[in-house]
Order: C-alpha cells, then sequence, then structure tokens
C-alpha cells in the first residue's frame, strides 16, 4: 500500500495493476474496486486522472528526449515557476491560471527552440510552419500572463472615501499581498538594518 515498505509498495502496484487489467475487460467488481481506490487514494487519481500533468509530462519528454539530466532539470525549473508566481496562499482560480502559464511558458520556449532548428535544417517553406507554430504559442503565453494579471487586479478590493464631495476608490491589498510585503520588508530590514533617525548633516555645535 502507499507509504508502507518498497516490498509493500510494490506488492501493491501489481496487484493495482491486475484490478485495472480486470476493469478494462469489463468486470463489474473491478470497475468497482478502481472507483473505491480513486475515491480514497489521492495520488492514484491526481496521478492518473490529471490531464493538466500528462500534458506537461508529453512536452518534457519532447525536449528532454532520453536525457534525464534534462528532464529532471526541467521539472526543477517548472516547480520553481509554480512557487514564485503562485505565492504561499494562492486561491484556486489563481493557481489553475499560475498552471497555464507555466504551461503555456514550455510550450512557447520549445516551439522557439524547435523553429531554430528548423530554420538551419529544413526548407524554408517547412521551417515557416515552425514560425507559425512559434507566434502561435507565444500570443497564447501572452494571453495567459494577462489572464493572471487581470485577475488578480480584480481581486485586490476597493474602498471608497468620499472627501470634500469628491468620490475617492482606493486599491486596498489583500490581507495575502500585505503578508507577503511585511514579509519582505522585514526581511530587507534584517539584512540591511534599521535606521530611525533621520540623516542630515549635524548643526554648529552638535558633535559629528
Amino acid at each position: 500500500m502507499p507509504g508502507g515498505t518498497d516490498t509493500e509498495v510494490r506488492g501493491f502496484g501489481v496487484r493495482f495493476q491486475a484490478v485495472a487489467e480486470r476493469a478494462d475487460r469489463g468486470e463489474v467488481r473491478a470497475v468497482r474496486a478502481i472507483r473505491t481506490l480513486v475515491n480514497e487514494l489521492p495520488d492514484v487519481w491526481e496521478g492518473c486522472g490529471n490531464v493538466a500533468t500528462a500534458a506537461e509530462d508529453a512536452l518534457v519528454d519532447l525536449h528532454a528526449g532520453g536525457s534525464a539530466l534534462a528532464r529532471e532539470a526541467l521539472r526543477k525549473k517548472l516547480r520553481d515557476m509554480r512557487a514564485a508566481l503562485a505565492g504561499p496562499t494562492p486561491l484556486p482560480l489563481e493557481q489553475l491560471l499560475v498552471e497555464r502559464v507555466v504551461m503555456c511558458w514550455l510550450h512557447s520556449y520549445q516551439a522557439d527552440l524547435a523553429y531554430a532548428r528548423a530554420v538551419g535544417e529544413l526548407p524554408p517553406q517547412v521551417a515557416d510552419l515552425y514560425q507559425r507554430r512559434q507566434d502561435r504559442a507565444a500570443r497564447q503565453y501572452l494571453k495567459a500572463m494577462r489572464s493572471l494579471a487581470d485577475v488578480r487586479r480584480l481581486l485586490i478590493p476597493v474602498l471608497q472615501l468620499n472627501v470634500a464631495e469628491n468620490q475617492v476608490n482606493l486599491a486596498v491589498a489583500s490581507p495575502a499581498a500585505q503578508r507577503d510585503r511585511t514579509a519582505a520588508g522585514q526581511s530587507s530590514r534584517a539584512r540591511y538594518g534599521s535606521r530611525t533617525t533621520p540623516l542630515r548633516p549635524p548643526r554648529p555645535g552638535e558633535p559629528a
């Protein structure tokens, strides 16, 4: 079973594969067993039912080929991008859009690489097809980033104030954004120090 010893995990994998093959043949009891396992084990449905992960894996394998080093390095890059874009407390909609930005980044730069190779190896008419794919991927990438920026802008609450008969709208950062800025300020002060007195030249008679 997942989380056990290596022997137990391998044994679970063998039994699970046998049940899956029986379910593929239409055995009702096996289908019910698969459904139960999917509902009870998040790792199973996340690994087998996440189409986004399958699409990402296909593009990663396309770029890495047979190189395990390239594959793991690219996966590390994608994880770092997700963490940087999502922040510590992303909303579900933000997380979906972050996933889309990362996927479009991968697709766009893979298209750039494919076009660069095609220019030197293929006839101009064929290379032009690669350039069109490159252009489409770049537009999708930019669109994904705009969508994420638009959603985050809409999530910022607006505070209305009436000042001398004039209405003033103030954008108030979300609590998560405020926490991020506070943490960044604390980190900066811890790194560079904090000065509580104004910096000015000494007056006559004052010690320097």
